[in-house]
């Protein structure tokens, strides 16, 4: 899978364009997904174009309120607009919201040359300021994997950041939610060692008050239960998408 992020500061009807490489020729694209984000002062509806397609108006996926504003997480299924194998140039823009850190494209595909994997993804809204986020990832087998976090309206600030797998650290602590895609927003791809079942990251930020909109867990799918004598065993799902 591929993520793209492109950074605002303090937008107003953001806009922008998503870049997507790497994908293999051959690949086909199973679901595409838009993520645009705002931290207003309170809650605002947002009505989206993508790559000349409108995408209509809705109220915030999920919003998470604190230090005085509402953070929204506004989601877009684009499948349709992104043609096999997803790899181009695709604009957007957004009215209705303010005060916006940072938008995100996420483009999950699949491709015979590449191995077998799960992908479960978490999106959502959750502001933080010297707290922890802790999400869970179940499904997997054990192996190479790869950790993927999206974050808005972070910068320069903090000194005891940090993004744990397992109880582990894979990144910091320090400085790392530090806008990395530019003013304001940072995109994480860590790689990391995958465990059979559960695996659990957590998200810790000290004074840099920031929202945190997607985790992605990419590894091994856990094996798959025999089936009946004579019956093939149940396939495992490509993805999965989950609010949180």
């Amino acid at each position: 899978m591929v993520v793209d992020v492109v950074p605002q500061s303090f937008a107003v009807d953001p806009s922008g364009t998503f870049t997507i490489v790497g994908i293999p020729a051959t690949a086909t694209v199973l679901k595409a997904w838009f993520i645009t984000t705002a931290f207003p002062s309170a809650a605002e509806n947002a009505t989206g174009t993508f790559d000349g397609n409108g995408l209509g108006t809705k109220a915030a996926d999920d919003s998470d309120a604190g230090g005085g504003v509402v953070l929204q997480h506004y989601r877009f299924d684009v499948t349709s607009f992104v043609p096999s194998p997803g790899n181009g140039s695709y604009p957007y823009s957004v009215t209705g919201t303010s005060n916006a850190f940072g938008d995100a494209l996420v483009v999950v595909f699949q491709d015979a040359s590449l191995p077998t994997s799960r992908t479960v993804i978490n999106d959502g809204a959750e502001s933080l300021l010297n707290s922890t986020s802790t999400t869970a990832f179940d499904g997997f087998g054990a192996g190479p994997g790869r950790l993927i976090v999206f974050t808005e309206a972070d910068e320069s600030t903090g000194s005891a950041e940090s993004i744990e797998l397992n109880g582990a650290a894979v990144l910091g602590p320090g400085n790392i939610f530090n806008a990395n895609q530019g003013a304001s927003a940072s995109l994480q791809d860590i790689a990391v060692t995958v465990v059979n079942g559960t695996n659990t990251m957590d998200v810790t930020t000290d004074v840099d008050f920031l929202g945190l909109h997607l985790g992605v867990l990419v590894g091994p799918a856990a094996p798959a239960a025999p089936g009946p004598l004579g019956a093939p065993s149940p396939l495992q799902p490509p993805c999965r998408w989950s609010a949180g």
